[in-house]
């Protein structure tokens, strides 16, 4: 059942969407997340921000998980090694409580191991990993999960600012694949209008991404998003001999996919490209295609 927002708790604090398990050594990373997780509409308890004086810590984290419609679970060697975080997730399993592990400085593979009575809780839910440096995407990627479940924040996670021709933006030397894979997941189920204005950053990030497998991420994700506009990148992609030649076999491969579905956005327009860059590559074009139907036979 969905916990209304507007509840509260019997100790007059305001309902909190999610709950953020960790120890105290681990405060600056979780802080961090609470922060980023706000930006993005959900409400999240964590010790340091909303523990009241002299009520008991206990009575304070179970009455917040009690409220919350998930349990984050912040993972690492130190908070394997602590009573109250056992505790808190031991509570939350017995609350049916969603847990979700976040990865800190431990593998995924290592905390299952320590911790079986944790792998059993959290189930067939997948961890995800989280630095300093990442805690912003790791944030969108929970959101896109969370709201995936049902759960979404009250606020659409932003999109990065659209390319701007001959605008330099910092922000692009940064994306990691996960950022790319996260940004196109929110277009999945958006506005045409939104969509668009993914499609048009996925081909900014495609054409000027220093990170080749950052740029071959965006290329793929051009492709299953479908939409004819990202036509002219994947020809200037594809037609390109200075990017690498997986990049431009995964540009060739997305182009054959749109046309083939016949995407009638910019197919007319881009019909003339179409056919000089054929009458360039068309001897690769049959030797990836007589590779592919091979691969099938065998």
């Amino acid at each position: 059942m969905r916990v209304n927002r507007t509840n509260v708790c019997r100790k007059g604090a305001p309902v909190k969407t999610l709950f953020l398990s960790h120890v105290e050594d681990d405060c600056e990373i979780a802080l961090a997340l609470s922060r980023e997780l706000g930006a993005l509409g959900y409400t999240v308890w964590c010790y340091e921000n909303d523990s009241l004086p002299a009520v008991s810590y206990l009575v304070s984290t179970q009455q917040a998980i009690d409220a919350c419609e998930a349990f984050v679970l912040l993972i690492s060697a130190r908070s394997m090694a602590s009573h109250e975080v056992d505790t808190e997730i031991q509570y939350a399993h017995q609350k049916a409580k969603l847990t979700i592990p976040v990865l800190l400085d431990v593998s995924d593979a290592a905390y299952k191991r320590k911790k079986p009575l944790w792998h059993r809780i959290v189930g067939t839910a997948t961890s995800i990993e989280v630095t300093a440096e990442t805690v912003p995407s790791v944030a969108r990627r929970l959101a896109a999960g969370l709201g995936a479940l049902g759960i979404p924040g009250s606020v659409a996670p932003p999109l990065p600012r659209a390319m701007v021709e001959g605008e330099e933006q910092s922000q692009l030397a940064s994306m990691t694949k996960d950022d790319v894979q996260t940004l196109a997941e929110e277009a999945r189920n958006a506005p045409l209008e939104r969509t668009k204005e993914v499609v048009a950053q996925l081909m900014g990030i495609a054409e000027r991404g220093k990170q080749d497998e950052v740029a071959q991420e965006a290329v793929f994700r051009l492709g299953c998003i479908g939409l004819g506009d990202s036509l002219p990148c994947l020809f200037r992609i594809a037609d390109d001999a200075r990017r690498s030649y997986s990049l431009r076999q995964r540009a060739m491969i997305d182009l054959c996919s749109i046309l083939g579905h016949g995407h009638p956005h910019g197919t007319f327009a881009a019909m003339g490209e179409w056919l000089n860059w054929w009458a360039r590559n068309r001897e690769h074009i049959k030797r990836q295609i007589d590779e592919r139907a091979s691969a099938g036979d065998a």
